[in-house]
């Protein structure tokens, strides 16, 4: 299914085929390890069909897969690795069973073919006079490869030393060739940091309950058994406070005045202002006559947005990215808010970032339908 970069509503057949959904989305980029929530803990480990018996191997069955438009920043960054890298348009990016991340460049190879590079390498050392030991050992392996095998892991490292010291020793008109042929060999090196890079940009996928609506509040941010968040929320402030507890004043200061300028971009419903009391950062509400009051009173909707709000700011300044918000909508026939204003909420936060809610109704809000995707 293809989304767009606002709001999406996305409908399918029952509660728990929404709850495997959101689950399997928010396994992409979670705020903490998949291993802690085990979402996929009762998908099945073995297949049967027509009466034969197969074991599915975790390490090989993906459960979920995204494609991602590159950012430009990211892009940039990446051509610094490698020139191919520039060319970067879409990112895939799939979670196995046994949770495993793997991440794929659409359309770049991410490791150079032996028969792309042979003439080259020949040409540099040929078959007939290697010079030393070690350069009779590493032309004994490239004979054994085929045009189709890879350059990658010690076979990778072994030829691009030895095209490092060639071009070393090489003529200046000669340094730049050996230097690009060694950047080829070097390919699945540079796509393996480029991942590494990738995963650091990746969005928070961000699943949240609106079944849970009424039981959300928050005013001091203080761990404790009373106080319940969306877990993505939860996990964000708590790597606030350990970053908190970890910088000076003037950086703990900077950094509040970020996430400040952050929730003020997010609009004026709810107003919120952050600030820090011993570490703690405490979160209240921009009152009409320009002091502060206590954020625990809101209506369940406006707790929603403030939650939200924060969780918007806290992804953009921690992490780089603004999140992904997972929407796992209540049934209408036991929601006790107002629908249409749940409706506005939402809209409001797909202004902001990227938006998927996920519902059993065609119609979740008034003038929006939804996409059956349940097939």
């Amino acid at each position: 299914m293809e989304v767009t970069s606002g709001l999406n509503l996305l409908q399918v057949r029952s509660v728990p085929r929404k709850t495997a959904l959101i689950n399997a989305l928010a396994t992409i980029n979670p705020p903490y390890p998949c291993e802690h929530a085990d979402p996929f803990a009762d998908l099945p480990r073995q297949i049967s069909r027509q009466g034969y018996t197969r074991r599915i191997v975790p390490h090989k069955r993906t459960i979920a897969i995204t494609v991602f438009n590159s950012d430009p920043g990211l892009i940039q960054e990446l051509a610094e690795i490698s020139p191919v890298l520039y060319e970067t348009d879409l990112i895939e990016v799939g979670r196995r069973l046994d949770y495993s991340r793997w991440i794929n460049f659409i359309e770049l190879a991410s490791s150079t073919r032996w028969g792309d590079i042979a003439a080259e390498v020949d040409s540099v050392l040929p078959s007939s006079a290697p010079a030393t030991g070690s350069e009779e050992r590493l032309r004994r392996r490239l004979d054994t490869l085929a045009s189709s095998d890879r350059i990658k892991e010690e076979l990778m490292s072994e030829l691009a030393d030895y095209l490092k010291t060639a071009a070393a020793e090489a003529p200046a008109a000669e340094k730049t060739r050996l230097t690009e042929l060694r950047h080829r060999v070097l390919r699945a090196r540079h796509f393996a940091t480029a991942r590494t890079i990738v995963e650091q940009w990746l969005p928070l996928l961000a699943a949240i309950d609106l079944t849970d609506l009424p039981f959300w509040q928050f005013g001091d941010l203080r761990p404790a058994p009373e106080i319940r968040l969306p877990p993505p929320l939860s996990h964000l402030l708590e790597k606030l406070r350990n970053v908190l507890e970890t910088v000076d004043a003037a950086a703990a200061e900077e950094l509040l005045h970020r996430l400040q300028v952050e929730l003020d971009r997010q609009g004026p419903t709810p107003a919120l202002h952050v600030r820090c009391r011993q570490h703690l950062p405490t979160v209240e509400i921009k009152a009409e006559n320009g002091g502060l009051r206590p954020i625990d009173g809101l209506a369940p909707l406006d707790r929603l947005a403030a939650c939200c709000q924060l969780l918007i700011a806290l992804s953009t300044v921690l992490l780089r990215s603004r999140p992904i918000l997972l929407f796992s909508l209540p049934s209408w026939a036991s929601f006790r808010e107002d629908r249409d204003l749940l409706a506005s909420r939402i809209t409001e936060l797909a202004d902001s970032c990227q938006c998927l809610c996920v519902t059993t109704d065609s119609r979740p809000f008034p003038d929006h339908d939804a996409i059956f995707v349940d097939n």
